[in-house]
């Protein structure tokens, strides 16, 4: 599916969003209308008072967003799943994903080898067995491509799934959505099947506001959009969260 069929399904996918009252965790990658442009959004979605004690925050190094503790004295999860970057990049490798694998994947920065980057990781120890995320975006003037990579748990044992889906040729308008869970169950539900296609603004603030009402409701606690120009390699990072950080 291509062209303005594709344009119209992701339309109405980004406004069926609000239909799932707990996301989990998201992430988008994703052209602007215009095609100047390519970007990442990264989203939390939480539950529990650990969970939702979190903001977004740049990172230490230019092009980079990681997770933070919003108030120090209050309950906070676990680091090893709560704390990590979200956003990192390596000249025009860009990556997003759900936890501590980015610094994996950034750190061998290769544009084609999304599960190789990943070798050793698997679904999250916790009891929900949440699914692993991963996004990877090549953006230069000759290549505005992505990669999406799935680790979530066999629903017949214990071992892993790889699921990899690669965009050769991200569409102008559309980005490509996966999350962590497929609704606020008991049991949650992890995440099943293939990334879907969302709409994409043309500004960072439109991107920003659209996702944030996308994941409308008391469960949201963060998101945060980097687009990087296609021509300059240039970026720009916007971040709404839920909760005020603390000192």
């Amino acid at each position: 599916m291509t062209g303005p069929n594709l344009r119209q399904r992701a339309m109405r996918n980004l406004l069926g969003l609000q239909d799932n009252s707990y996301p989990g965790r998201i992430l988008v990658v994703g052209r602007t209308p215009t095609g100047k442009h390519v970007a990442l959004v990264s989203g939390i979605t939480g539950r529990s008072v650990g969970s939702r004690n979190r903001v977004y925050e740049l990172g230490e190094e230019p092009g980079a967003v990681r997770t933070a503790v919003a108030d120090p004295s209050r309950q906070a999860g676990d680091p090893e799943l709560t704390i990590y970057n979200t956003i990192r990049e390596s000249s025009d490798v860009h990556v997003v994903s759900n936890g501590r694998q980015t610094d994996s994947v950034v750190g061998l920065a290769e544009p084609d080898g999304l599960l190789r980057a990943l070798r050793g990781w698997s679904y999250e120890p916790d009891s929900n067995h949440t699914a692993r995320i991963t996004g990877l975006a090549v953006v230069n003037r000759n290549e505005q491509s992505a990669q999406i990579a799935v680790h979530t748990k066999s629903p017949y044992d214990s071992s892993c799934e790889q699921h990899l889906f690669v965009y050769p040729n991200l569409s102008p308008g559309v980005g490509y959505f996966v999350h962590t869970y497929m609704g606020d169950d008991d049991p949650l539900p992890t995440f099943r099947g293939e990334p879907f296609p969302v709409a994409i603004a043309n500004s960072i603030e439109d991107i920003a506001r659209e996702f944030r009402g996308a994941l409308a409701g008391g469960n949201f606690v963060s998101v945060a959009v980097k687009v990087v120009e296609v021509e300059t390699g240039q970026s720009t990072i916007k971040i709404i969260n839920q909760y005020e950080k603390v000192s």
